[in-house]
């Protein structure tokens, strides 16, 4: 019932795509820049920003509210620690990667993992995290395959491998788009594996990841 045209059509199509990237790309700016004002607040009450991340967004909206008759570094570093000790204890706790009844939460059998392989290609190249300062001509490991990593293809690597994702992922297509050898969510198991290799041979064409 949509009375327009094939070039109307695709004119729409046009806009909104250009109008939800835009979107996607105004927030990534804004949040880039809220984390570098959390940093530099850190950094003002000597804290680093490893230990901010710790910290309760809402201890630092509050400092717009709040006279405080004392330091607010004592109050951020007593949370700190105390959400340290929590998020240490969540670390002993594993669940599946999809929870489909709520007994999962109490034991699951691990189910075997079908790792996405993208392009034909072959190739073998040291290992990077996507924090390491030179990228370029490595495989990078990390752990989702959402739009957040599409920066790692301006650093000239030779291909990725993600923990989580499918073959429907936004990193999966933007690899299949451009070539680029790749193994999408190899699940939490293999992927410790690879974190600890120094160098790996990716077979996309035989399904095959070799630790070198």
């Amino acid at each position: 019932g949509i009375l327009i045209n094939t070039n109307e059509f695709f004119n729409f199509l046009k806009i909104a795509i250009e109008g939800r990237e835009f979107v996607k790309f105004e927030f990534s700016k804004l949040l880039s820049k809220a984390i570098q004002m959390i940093g530099e607040l850190g950094e003002y009450y000597e804290i680093s920003k490893e230990d901010m991340a710790h910290l309760d967004i809402k201890s630092i909206l509050n400092l717009y509210s709040t006279l405080y008759s004392k330091n607010p570094k004592n109050a951020f570093l007593q949370q700190i620690k105390e959400n340290k000790e929590e998020y240490n204890i969540s670390l002993a706790l594993k669940l599946p990667s999809l929870i489909t009844d709520a007994e999962q939460i109490f034991g699951f059998f691990a189910s075997n993992i079908n790792s996405n392989f993208i392009s034909q290609k072959s190739i073998s190249a040291d290992t990077a995290l996507e924090n390491d300062k030179n990228l370029e001509g490595k495989i990078v490991l990390i752990y989702a395959a959402d739009p957040g990593y599409d920066y790692l293809f301006t650093k000239n690597i030779a291909g990725f491998i993600t923990c989580y994702g499918g073959a429907n992922s936004h990193m999966a297509i933007r690899a299949s788009e451009l070539g680029m050898p790749a193994v999408i969510g190899v699940g939490e198991e293999n992927f410790k594996k690879y974190l600890k290799a120094k160098k790996i041979r990716i077979e996309c064409q035989n399904e095959q990841i070799i630790c070198l």
